[in-house]
């Protein structure tokens, strides 16, 4: 009698330790939308076996619907938490209609025409299409990331029990009334045995989430400059780094280096504050006018804008935007007539050059910018590879 008792308590108590777990993070992280869902999920689920355990002993009809809504309910919230994870919204009418349209059958063999075999398969269906829904959205996302790949993992497997625990009722390889009781059936043994698997891996695989997320959050912290909310000099070498491993044959990368002109002047004249404000305004501009696939603040005034792929005539473009920006910007706490100005290097090549090579002679393209009077725009000679590209095409 203890070991049915124990076991009788055992998933319930699983249920709930993650529903806490699930919940105080969800008060540590409010932001995280997907830990609301999985903590009523959890919650839901420790319902349903609580409600299966106890309360259909005294209110059979009754216990059977309340127990089976709670479980329809956990399956759907957990759906819900993982779409929400991956940024995709649910689809929580279909869902509900999901649900509704089951509700009816399984009401009618409750009710009217009593058939376990039957309601089980009706449940059954409504879980397995929960899951394939969710499935189908996780996949049409495109999941690309570990945490993905494992929300995916999860939905099939719903899918997968959802579809061969009532085919193996139906074969007569589960009894659903052994000893003319269901709680003694071989049905409901392997769903005590496991649903804790199954309770276990879905919170593994969103506590693994959550860690993600925090490591993610910790990296963008640590690789974003808190100014300007733009990459910072380390956060900028390592995705601009990444790109040029991967650039592609005939893509030709580019560097530009633009930095604030009487800098000094602005801070010693009117302060750090509306220096801070300058150098806030120029990222700004720069990120919407630069069109760069990567920009940063490198310096105490200095930014840096990589292209993937620029030719030279779309450079010029786009530094004759951003000059044009500048040019009618307002700084907070500087005269309406001060215009903040850049000077900057730029650097397009054509040969197999580091990021430090780049970076480099960018540098020494905006020094000249500097040296001839600030203001302007100021182009790296042609290095050998490319004047060897260039000779080949003439």
């Amino acid at each position: 009698m203890s070991s049915q008792i124990f076991f009788a308590l055992l998933n319930p108590a699983i249920a709930i330790g993650f529903a806490a777990i699930f919940g105080l993070m969800w008060q540590r992280w409010p932001a995280r939308a997907y830990l609301a869902p999985m903590t009523a999920a959890f919650v839901c689920a420790a319902g349903f076996f609580l409600v299966q355990e106890f309360l259909m002993r005294w209110h059979d009809e009754a216990g059977r619907m309340l127990a089976n809504l709670l479980l329809i309910t956990s399956v759907t919230l957990a759906c819900c938490g993982g779409l929400l994870r991956i940024n995709v919204r649910p689809p929580v009418a279909l869902f509900v209609a999901i649900g509704a349209v089951g509700a009816m059958p399984f009401a009618w063999f409750l009710y009217i025409y009593p058939d376990v075999v039957a309601r089980i398969a009706i449940i059954s269906a409504i879980m397995a299409a929960l899951s394939l829904v969710g499935l189908a959205m996780v996949l049409s996302h495109g999941p690309r990331t570990m945490v993905e790949r494992a929300i995916a993992l999860c939905a099939a497997l719903g899918f997968l029990v959802s579809v061969t625990r009532p085919l193996l009722v139906l074969a007569g390889w589960l009894d659903v009334n052994q000893a003319g009781s269901f709680h003694d059936s071989m049905y409901w043994a392997t769903v005590q045995a496991f649903s804790p698997i199954l309770i276990l891996g879905i919170a593994l695989v969103m506590v693994m989430a959550i860690v993600v997320d925090i490591v993610d959050q910790l990296k963008s912290v640590a690789q974003t400059d808190y100014l300007t909310g733009l990459l910072n000099r380390r956060g900028f070498e390592v995705a601009a780094a990444e790109s040029l491993a991967v650039s592609k044959l005939g893509h030709h990368p580019a560097l530009l280096l633009a930095d604030i002109d009487n800098f000094k002047r602005i801070n010693d004249s009117h302060g750090h504050k509306v220096g801070d404000n300058a150098i806030a305004m120029v990222a700004r501009m720069l990120s919407s006018h630069g069109a760069a696939d990567y920009v940063a603040r490198i310096g105490g005034e200095e930014f840096a804008l990589f292209y993937a792929h620029a030719t030279r005539s779309e450079l010029s473009e786009r530094v004759a935007t951003i000059q044009a920006s500048l040019a009618s910007a307002r700084t907070p706490g500087l005269p309406a007539d001060h215009v903040v100005t850049v000077s900057i290097g730029l650097h397009p090549t054509m040969g197999s050059e580091s990021l430090t090579d780049m970076m480099g002679r960018a540098d020494k393209a905006l020094y000249r910018a500097k040296q001839d009077g600030k203001n302007r725009a100021v182009w790296t000679p042609l290095t050998r590879p490319a004047m060897v590209a260039r000779s080949a095409r003439a």
